[in-house]
C-alpha cells in the first residue's frame, strides 16, 4: 500500500471533460488528484484546489473515485455540482445520476475561509469553474479611430486560439498567440470572435474618435536670437496646432515645460475633451532648430480693415497664398458690438501636402485705445524685426493654425502686423473671423472656398534717402501719404498702414564747430502715435496731436563733418496720416 500511495503522490491524474452550461459556450475542464502535503492529496481542477483528503488508503480511493464522477457527470452535462452536509456524510450531487458521498470527518477543513465547510466547497468549484473559461482582459476594448489597442487572452488550455473579425469596416485585427491587436478605422461598435476548440469568445468592441489626433514629436525652425521663453512657447503650441487635427469644439489645454538643461529642447503636456468623444492627454517631445537665414521682406500688404467696426460675428478678411507669394497681413478691427466677441487670425493648409511658411509678427492685446493697440503691434513687430526672428511653420494637409486670438470687449481694439513667405507651393488659406464668445462658432472652420482676390497693395518695403544740411532749410519727410497703391485699381491707401519704411539721411555742417541736429515727430492729420527703431534705438512717441510735435532724438555732427542717420518705422494703425518726422538744426 505504501508503494502505492507513492505512485499516487508523484503522479498526477488528469481527466479532459467538456462542460457546457446553460449560460456559456463550451469549455475545457481539468480535473487532477495530486499531492497537497506531506499528509493530504488534494482534488483540483483548473489549478484551484476543490477539496483536501488524508493520505491513506480511505483518502486515496475516495479522491479518485470523485475525480471519476465529477468527470461523468460532466461530460454527461450534469451541469454543477451542489455540495450539502447531511449528517456525518458531505454530500455532492450532480442532476441526472446518484449522489457521491464523503464522510465528513475525512474532508480537511479549509484553512482562513469563512462558511460552512459546503459553502466554501461550492465557492471553490465556481471559482475553478470561471477559471476553466477563455476569456479576455480586458473584456471590452474602447478604440479609438486611427490607433492600435491591445487585450490579453487568458485560457488553461494549450490548443491554438483562432480570431475572427465579423466587422472589418469598423475594424482590422490580429492575433499573435494570446494577444490581440485591433486598430480603429471608423466610429461604431461592434465585437471580435476567439475560438479555441469547442469554446467561442465575443470581444465587445466601441471605435470613437479622439478629442484631438496629436503629433508624437514636434520639431520647430526658429530664426534669430534673444527670444523669451512666453515667445518659444507660444510659437511651439502654433506649431503643435499646425500638425494636429482638431475638431472646432476641442477643448485644448497646452503647458509648455522647458529642459532647463538645454536651450534645443522642451516639452509640451497636452490636454484634450470634447463633446463625444476621447479625452487624450500627452506628453510630447519639442526639438528647436535654429536656422541662420532670413527669408526676403515681404512685397505685398494684405489689408483686414473693412469694416474696421465690427458689427456682426462672422468673417472678416480671407486670402489665398500661393508658391512664392510673400505677404504682410496688416489687421486693425474694433468690436463694436454689445457683447465681447474673440478675434482669430488663423492659416488653414488648402493642399493634400505639407505646407511650409514663414512666419513673423506682432500683434497687440486689446485695448480700448485704438493707438496703443497699433502702437503695440508695430513695437513688437519691429521689436522682432532687428533680432531678425521668426520661425518656419509646417502646416499638414487640412491642418489649422492659429497665429493670434484675442478676447474683444466692447469698443476694444485689436491690430496685428504679420509677415507670410510661402516657402511651398500652397495653397494656404489666410483668415479673420470674429466669433462669438458664449456659443461654438462654425465661422472658419467649415469647408473653406477660395475667396475671391482681396486687394494688395505694393510697396510693402520702402527706401529713402535724404540730404539735410544743418545751415539750409528744414527737412520734412512725409509718412503715409499714400506711396502704397492697390495693385488692380491704382488707387492709393492713404495711411501706407503696414508699409516698411527705412529712411536715411546724411546730416552735413559746415561750421568749425559742432551742432546739433533735432527730429521731431509731426502729426498733421490727427492725432497719431509713432514707433520708430533710430540708429538701433527703440524710439516710442506718446500721443501726439496737430501742431504739437514731439523730440524723438538729437544727433551730434562734428565740426565740417556728416552723420549719417537711419530711421526704421510703420505707420500705426488706427493713428492718423500722413505724419512727418522734421529735421531741424540746434545750437
Amino acid at each position: 500500500m505504501f508503494r502505492r500511495l507513492t505512485i499516487l503522490l508523484v503522479t498526477a491524474i488528469c481527466l479532459l471533460v467538456s462542460l457546457r452550461p446553460a449560460r456559456a459556450l463550451a469549455m475545457e475542464l481539468r480535473l487532477d488528484v495530486s499531492a497537497s502535503s506531506s499528509s493530504l492529496i488534494a482534488l483540483g481542477m483548473n489549478g484551484i484546489e476543490l477539496l483536501a483528503l488524508p493520505v491513506n488508503k480511505d483518502g486515496s480511493q475516495l479522491a479518485q473515485e470523485l475525480a471519476r464522477f465529477l468527470s461523468t457527470a460532466l461530460r454527461n452535462e450534469g451541469g454543477t455540482p451542489i455540495f450539502t452536509a447531511s449528517g456525518s456524510n458531505l454530500m455532492i450531487g450532480v442532476r441526472g445520476q446518484p449522489g457521491f458521498a464523503l464522510p465528513l470527518s475525512l474532508v480537511a477543513n479549509p484553512a482562513g475561509e469563512n462558511g460552512s465547510i459546503e459553502d466554501v466547497l461550492q465557492g471553490r468549484w465556481e471559482k475553478a469553474l470561471a477559471a476553466a473559461q477563455l476569456r479576455a482582459e480586458p473584456q471590452m476594448l474602447t478604440i479609438p479611430v486611427g490607433e492600435w489597442r491591445t487585450a490579453r487572452l487568458v485560457s488553461v488550455s494549450d490548443a491554438p486560439i483562432e480570431l475572427m473579425n465579423p466587422f472589418p469596416k469598423l475594424v482590422k485585427s490580429r492575433i499573435d498567440g494570446c494577444r490581440i491587436e485591433v486598430a480603429g478605422i471608423c466610429e461604431g461598435e461592434g465585437y471580435l470572435l476567439a475560438r479555441q476548440g469547442e469554446q467561442t469568445l465575443s470581444i465587445p468592441f466601441s471605435v470613437r474618435l479622439l478629442a484631438a489626433y496629436l503629433p508624437g514629436r514636434l520639431s520647430l525652425q526658429v530664426c534669430g536670437s534673444g527670444y523669451e521663453l512666453s515667445e518659444i512657447a507660444r510659437l511651439s503650441q502654433i506649431q503643435l496646432a499646425a500638425l494636429s487635427a482638431l475638431p472646432p469644439d476641442v477643448s485644448l489645454r497646452v503647458r509648455f515645460d522647458p529642459d532647463g538643461s538645454s536651450a534645443r529642447h522642451a516639452t509640451l503636456e497636452v490636454s484634450a475633451s470634447a463633446p463625444g468623444r476621447l479625452n487624450v492627454n500627452r506628453r510630447i517631445p519639442v526639438e528647436f532648430e535654429y536656422a541662420q537665414f532670413l527669408p526676403p521682406h515681404p512685397d505685398t500688404v494684405l489689408f483686414s480693415n473693412a469694416p474696421e467696426r465690427i458689427t456682426e460675428p462672422g468673417r472678416l478678411f480671407a486670402a489665398t497664398l500661393l508658391g512664392g507669394d510673400r505677404e504682410r497681413l496688416v489687421y486693425h478691427h474694433q468690436n463694436g458690438l454689445r457683447v465681447p466677441v474673440r478675434l482669430r487670425v488663423q492659416l488653414r493648409n488648402l493642399s493634400p501636402e505639407s505646407q511650409r511658411v514663414f512666419f513673423r509678427g506682432g500683434a497687440s492685446a486689446p485695448d480700448d485705445s485704438t493707438l496703443a493697440a497699433g502702437l503695440a503691434s508695430v513695437r513688437e513687430y519691429l521689436r522682432q524685426l532687428v533680432r531678425e526672428q521668426g520661425c518656419v511653420l509646417v502646416l499638414a494637409p487640412g491642418a489649422r493654425a492659429s497665429l493670434w486670438e484675442s478676447e474683444m470687449a466692447h469698443l476694444e481694439s485689436a491690430s496685428g502686423n504679420l509677415d507670410l513667405i510661402m516657402m511651398s507651393r500652397g495653397p494656404i488659406a489666410v483668415l479673420v473671423d470674429a466669433l462669438p464668445i458664449d456659443a461654438e462658432s462654425a465661422v472658419g472652420q467649415t469647408d473653406f472656398e477660395v475667396p475671391e482676390a482681396p486687394p494688395r497693395f505694393r510697396p510693402a518695403v520702402s527706401f529713402r534717402r535724404f540730404d539735410f544740411d544743418l545751415d539750409g532749410h528744414w527737412l520734412f519727410v512725409r509718412l503715409g501719404q499714400g506711396e502704397m497703391k492697390n495693385l488692380r485699381t491704382g488707387v492709393a491707401l492713404v495711411g501706407d498702414y503696414g508699409l516698411l519704411t527705412e529712411t536715411e539721411v546724411l546730416l552735413g555742417n559746415s561750421k568749425a564747430r559742432e551742432r546739433y541736429a533735432e527730429l521731431s515727430f509731426d502729426a498733421t492729420a490727427g492725432d497719431a502715435r509713432g514707433v520708430f527703431l533710430i540708429d538701433g534705438e527703440l524710439v516710442v512717441t506718446p500721443r501726439v496731436r496737430p501742431g504739437r510735435p514731439v523730440v524723438l532724438s538729437r544727433f551730434l555732427v562734428p565740426p565740417h563733418g556728416f552723420r549719417c542717420v537711419r530711421i526704421l518705422t510703420m505707420p500705426l494703425n488706427g493713428s492718423h496720416y500722413p505724419a512727418s518726422l522734421v529735421f531741424s538744426s540746434r545750437k
